[in-house]
């Protein structure tokens, strides 16, 4: 009997290189919700959040305009 991935069973309806990518970056940790949350924070740190953000190109643009 072939040896199923474990990958197949869980994504079948996407790509077998897709999948088996994919399975890559969770095993070493890159799709690690900590991670993201952690990325969130430091980006919100940084940049503000996104009425902030919005603010700051809409003001740029205006200014831009005249």
């Amino acid at each position: 009997m072939d040896e199923v991935d474990p990958v197949d069973l869980v994504h079948p309806h996407l790509p077998r290189n897709f999948r088996q990518r994919h399975a890559g970056f969770n095993r070493r940790g890159l799709l690690s919700p900590d991670r993201q949350v952690e990325r969130l924070a430091k980006d919100f740190e940084n940049q503000g959040g996104f009425t902030e953000r919005l603010y700051r190109v809409r003001s740029t643009k205006r200014r831009n305009l005249k």
